[in-house]
């Protein structure tokens, strides 16, 4: 990757996976082989309150910027 990169990510994610998706963040933190920013696009199906602060607290906002969409606004009208 080049320097001062800034990626998207997107995904959904439940209450059951929160934690996994951590481990997934932290992983791709850990192999970066030059400063990068990514907007982490996260569709909240379910996360509770406890479970998204220990997803927070896991990466460093430095390098992930979430953005937290409800299931609903993601769906399209009809």
């Amino acid at each position: 990757m080049s320097s001062n990169q800034h990626l998207t990510l997107v995904t959904i994610c439940d209450n059951r996976f929160a934690l996994l998706l951590a481990s997934l963040l932290k992983s791709i933190e850990a192999k970066l082989s030059s400063p990068t920013q990514f907007d982490l696009y996260l569709v909240n199906d379910g996360i509770h309150s406890s479970t998204r602060n220990k997803l927070l607290r896991a990466i460093n906002p430095a390098v992930f910027t979430v953005h937290w969409l409800s299931i609903d606004e993601t769906l399209p009208p009809g």
